[in-house]
């Protein structure tokens, strides 16, 4: 196998990586039914911010994104 074979393939399973764990977390954001005890409760926070904040210019969807996390 070439080295360039090997690259293609290894370059395309981490852009399936990344594509599947982008999915992962935007649902995990979007659902938000996790509760503070639960194992994944920090990873679902991280999730929203990344989501909801990141992407978002709005100041006024931003600062109601806010409030909703800090309840």
């Amino acid at each position: 196998m070439s080295k360039r074979r090997l690259f293609i393939i290894i370059l395309s399973l981490l852009l399936c990586f990344a594509i599947i764990a982008g999915a992962a977390t935007y649902r995990l954001a979007r659902d938000g039914s996790l509760i503070p005890q639960d194992l994944l409760y920090s990873l679902q926070l991280r999730s929203e911010q990344l989501w909801s904040l990141t992407w978002n210019d709005d100041a006024l969807n931003r600062a109601e994104i806010l409030l909703v996390l800090l309840e």
